[in-house]
């Protein structure tokens, strides 16, 4: 099941600034790091070095804060974007 919690604005699109957006957004909504541990498995994005960056990008923080999570380039984005630009 998919849904979405919650909408931020960013006023920083780095990778720290997603990712600390992201941890404050789960926080606010009583998901602390201990259950976060437990139940967060992964995350989807587009294909953005800023999201996918295997160096510094918000996949590899969130692995490395959630040594479980798993990160993966999601194909839903992907078509919707060639839908948009084809039509």
């Amino acid at each position: 099941m998919t849904f979405f919690l919650d909408l931020v604005p960013l006023s920083d699109a780095t990778a720290t600034g997603i990712f600390t957006a992201l941890i404050d957004c789960l926080h606010k909504h009583r998901l602390d790091d201990d259950v976060l541990g437990e139940i967060l498995l992964g995350i989807g994005t587009d294909g953005a070095a800023v999201m996918l960056g295997i160096h510094g990008g918000v996949v590899k923080m969130l692995q490395d804060k959630f040594p479980r999570v798993i990160g993966w380039h999601t194909a839903s984005i992907t078509d919707s974007n060639c839908q948009c630009t084809m039509q």
